[in-house]
């Protein structure tokens, strides 16, 4: 049976949070995140074949972005595909009221 996790966004910093996604579709449309209880990874990369063009990526505390009751046991891998429209409607949340 699949666990549930709830995620508390810092509002402080999703701004921030958006503005790092906002870049990382300028790579490609397809962002990928690991989380786990120390790190939030967050990159996107452009290939051609088995050849990389561009890399970027963004290493976050995860306590500095997220809240979480306890310590995370696993982590969690997600790929955002379209990215694009991923962060434009990210865009319509209201930062000051609670984000989960």
């Amino acid at each position: 049976m699949a666990n549930k996790i709830k995620f508390k966004v810092n509002n402080s910093k999703f701004a921030d949070l958006i503005s790092k996604l906002d870049d990382l579709t300028k790579i490609d449309d397809t962002i990928k995140v690991k989380i786990d209880s120390d790190n939030i990874l967050v990159y996107s990369m452009l290939s051609s074949g088995q050849t990389m063009l561009a890399f970027k990526n963004y290493l976050l505390s995860t306590k500095d972005y997220l809240d979480y009751g306890d310590e995370l046991e696993h982590s969690f891998d997600i790929i955002i595909a379209n990215a694009k429209k991923f962060v434009k409607n990210l865009n319509f949340i209201n930062g000051a009221d609670k984000i989960t």
